[in-house]
Order: structure tokens, then C-alpha cells, then sequence
């Protein structure tokens, strides 16, 4: 008698998600970030945040990389793209941080898509 070898089973997508939301829930917990609203999805957690301020505190905490969607209606949607630390086995999981931000609204420079930053001014050469 010979032993052949068994194909682990795929991945059930519903316990891939439940162990997203877990990572992310206990990630947020720790570093008290806001999140009032939660999708887990098997390929990454969304987050949808009421406030671009709430977005800063994901960018400072997190990193990560913020793209801001097309603008209809006056506003659009920005999203930061980052991921969990890496957990004990040495994944991780991927995070979209999501917040509608009214077109002219305020927005720190550090959240602002590279396309969209102001460029830094020269230093002005001072006569006397």
C-alpha cells in the first residue's frame, strides 16, 4: 500500500474574511483608530471613516499610499491603500481606508495624492 499525497483544501472564503475582520478589529482596538463602519472581504478590509481628519490618523499610524477617486457631485472618494503589521505567521492584511471629502475641503498636504501636492516653494533671495 503506497500513500498518496492529499491537496490541502482551498481557502473558505468565509473564514478568510472572518479571520481579516479579527487581525484588522484587533489592530484597530490596540491603536484606537476610528472605524465606524467595517467590510471584511477574503482579499482586504474596508474601512469607511466620516472624516479625511480620521484618514490622517490611519496615514500617521499605518503609511500607506492615498488615491483619490474621480470627483462627481461636488466631492469624491479618497482611499488609503495599507495593511496590517505583520502578524505572528508573517502575513498580513490588506486595509482600504475610505472617506468621501467635499471638493475645497481643508486636507493635510501628507494625505494629498502625489499628483495633487503644491509644490514647495523656492526660498525668495532677500535684498537689503
Amino acid at each position: 500500500m503506497s500513500a498518496q499525497p492529499i491537496e490541502p483544501n482551498p481557502p473558505d472564503p468565509f473564514g478568510v474574511m472572518s479571520d481579516n475582520r479579527l487581525a484588522v478589529r484587533t489592530m484597530i482596538d490596540r491603536l484606537g483608530l476610528p472605524a465606524p463602519t467595517i467590510v471584511a472581504r477574503p482579499e482586504a478590509v474596508h474601512i469607511t471613516l466620516a472624516d479625511v481628519d480620521d484618514l490622517g490618523r490611519w496615514m500617521h499610524a499605518l503609511g500607506g499610499e492615498v488615491r483619490r477617486g474621480i470627483e462627481i457631485s461636488g466631492a469624491s472618494l479618497w482611499t488609503l491603500h495599507t495593511q496590517t503589521p505583520v502578524r505572528a505567521d508573517g502575513s498580513t492584511v490588506q486595509i482600504r481606508a475610505h472617506v468621501p471629502v467635499v471638493s475645497g475641503e481643508d486636507v493635510l498636504a501628507e494625505l494629498r495624492p502625489v499628483g495633487d501636492r503644491e509644490p514647495t516653494p523656492a526660498p525668495s533671495a532677500v535684498t537689503l
